[in-house]
């Protein structure tokens, strides 16, 4: 308010009278009473809107905050989704135009991690067709590089031959005496007898001797399984069937029906209990004998389940097998445990008095047994495991940006494995000690330049996805022995041969699904020791089967005396039993054929004879 307004309000005061400057003074005091009212109420409501403007705010930074994790979860998730649709719908191989999806022909690049053999020739492989360059690579596979079929080897079989024509076809069509057989054209066609089944019945004498007219039965050994009509061959089909073919026994069962065998499943699956238990096991405990006895092994473990076992809700099958590059007979053991404890590795490698090199996953059972036995075992690593993790955090970015891809620490990795993988292809067929030379010299480098790219990384780092900081703590928590394949030419750069001998039994998984009891697992991982073993060593599952039944039925059940070295499938005694049966089944198996036929020479009238 003006001093001049202040002034003249006064002198308008001093002009009225007393009653005159109550009533002013009364309105005055209202006016001044109702605008405090309403500055009360603007108060509360300036409050009021404070308090909501505070929680609007605080509910805004909370959506934030749930937005920026919704928005974490679903690249997470749609990460996750990738994977899952490679796993379902895309192809199973890890090459890398297939993790890229590099849209080109097989012939433009051959990756150097294809489980094809490589060929020896010093050729380059070709930069793929993307837009970022891939690193080239010697001596990669030429696979579908000519687009020919590869003709069917039909050399080992035996040859029937016969020859068709028409006689009377020929003359009707060219005239009687007017044509001859010129020359014939070969068609060959492969014929299969797929099961011929027959009853044998054996008769062995029953002697009666002496005045008292004694009787003596002369015995019988050609039992394979006590009180049981099941011969040698027909126990070897069903069993590889089962453990080779992956059939589940129901299916055997109709199978057998349809050639008129009548069996139950309750007695295929006693057979297999029976023999594996009593005929097959002491074969697979001489075969712990030489795996023991080979100081380089390589290990994996699945899952499976026996529905008997109601105190786990997973059962595991363990694989220990002899390493790939031991210059040794190959063993192939898998062993049943209810649970995925170390407590098998610490009863397989019970009382070992020699050193160890088993190759492995990152499993911390592993760890621990290295860990219990510092001096005497040593665990490698698996490259392929460190590649795969890359792998998966590629498929995980879902991107299909070339530029991105590039420059991604996960592409740069795989490039440096791959590398790698290229060298050690080399290296294959040499002997162990210029193996262990060419490591030091060409792979070395590789690897220590491998690790100090990823020690340029930071897993923490908040712009790399779950998938990538795993894959790079990964192989930074695995350095130690993932370098241990460098330090002896036995060691192999990855567990690959133990994925590979894994790969039976998830087969077996996805068929039977499971085993009802546990004697039931313990005798199917039997039965799949003995076949997976006798395929790694160059036998055929079928007739080793059939060999090891006839022998050892003898000397379990009859007495007989045996050399549990002439039971393994690299014996001079087994391959000698292959040879026969095979040439056994050459002689036997196929029917006579008929001669080359002479032209027919043309008939003469009775006129032409008589003249």
């Amino acid at each position: 308010m003006l001093k001049s307004d202040i002034e003249a309000f006064r002198e308008k005061l001093s002009a009225q009278d007393k009653a005159s400057i109550i009533e002013i003074a009364v309105e005055n005091y209202s006016l001044r009473l109702e605008m405090e009212a309403r500055l009360r109420v603007q108060e509360d409501v300036s409050k009021d809107m404070s308090q909501k403007y505070n929680g609007m705010r605080i509910r805004l930074n909370n959506a934030e905050k749930e937005l920026e994790e919704l928005r974490k979860q679903n690249r997470h998730l749609l990460g996750v989704k990738a994977v899952q649709d490679q796993e379902m719908y895309g192809v199973s191989s890890e090459k890398f135009s297939n993790i890229f999806k590099i849209s080109k022909s097989d012939d433009e690049y051959e990756d150097p991690l294809s489980e094809d053999d490589f060929e020896s020739t010093g050729n380059k492989a070709k930069k793929a067709s993307s837009s970022f360059e891939l690193i080239s690579f010697k001596d990669v596979s030429a696979r579908k590089r000519n687009n020919k079929r590869k003709a069917i080897d039909t050399s080992s079989l035996p040859e029937k031959v016969s020859y068709e024509y028409d006689i009377n076809a020929f003359n009707e069509q060219f005239g009687e005496g007017n044509w001859r057989f010129f020359s014939w054209e070969r068609h060959e066609t492969i014929k299969v007898q797929r099961r011929s089944v027959y009853l044998q019945a054996t008769y062995t004498p029953v002697i009666s001797y002496g005045l008292e007219h004694m009787l003596y039965r002369a015995p019988y050994e050609g039992r394979i399984l006590p009180k049981s009509k099941a011969s040698s061959d027909l126990l070897a089909g069903i069993f590889c069937d089962y453990g080779n073919m992956h059939l589940p026994v129901y299916r055997i069962e109709q199978d057998d029906c349809r050639y008129g065998i009548s069996l139950s499943r309750q007695t295929i699956t006693r057979w297999i209990i029976n023999a594996s238990r009593d005929l097959l096991s002491p074969v697979v405990a001489k075969m712990k004998e030489h795996l023991d006895k080979c100081l380089y092994h390589q290990g994996d473990e699945t899952t499976y389940r026996a529905i008997a076992d109601n105190t786990h809700l997973k059962n595991y099958i363990w694989v220990n097998r002899t390493s790939e590059l031991a210059n040794t007979e190959q063993v192939i053991l898998y062993t049943f445990e209810v649970s995925r404890s170390a407590g098998h590795l610490y009863g397989f490698y019970a009382n070992r008095n020699e050193k160890l090199f088993l190759t492995s996953d990152a499993y911390g059972a592993y760890r621990s047994l290295e860990l219990t036995n510092p001096d005497q075992i040593y665990i490698c690593g698996c490259f392929m495991h460190a590649r795969r993790r890359f792998v998966d955090a590629i498929k995980a970015l879902h991107t299909q940006d070339s530029t991105l891809l590039s420059e991604y620490p996960a592409t740069i990795a795989i490039k440096i494995i791959m590398e790698m993988y290229s060298l050690e292809s080399e290296l294959k067929n040499l002997s162990v000690n210029d193996r262990l030379v060419k490591r030091q010299e060409l792979l070395k480098p590789v690897v220590d330049k491998y690790f100090d790219y990823l020690n340029t990384l930071d897993e923490n780092n908040p712009t790399y996805i779950d998938k990538l900081k795993d894959a790079i703590s990964y192989s930074k928590n695995q350095e130690t022995y993932l370098r241990r394949f460098l330090a002896d030419g036995n060691i192999p750069i990855d567990n690959g041969a133990s994925e590979r001998s894994i790969k039976p039994i998830a087969c077996h998984r996805k068929n039977s699904l499971f085993s009802y009891s546990i004697e039931g697992a313990e005798s199917t991982m039997t039965l799949m020791s003995i076949i997976e073993t006798a395929k790694e060593n160059g036998a055929v599952p079928y007739y080793y089967l059939k060999y090891l039944l006839e022998r050892m039925s003898k000397v379990v059940y009859y007495g007989h005396s045996c050399d549990m070295e002439e039971m393994m499938p690299w014996s001079v005694e087994y391959k000698q039993y292959e040879v026969t049966e095979k040439e056994l089944i050459k002689s036997s198996g196929v029917p006579p054929g008929n001669e080359r036929p002479e032209t027919p020479k043309k008939k003469r009238t009775l006129k032409e004879r008589t003249a």
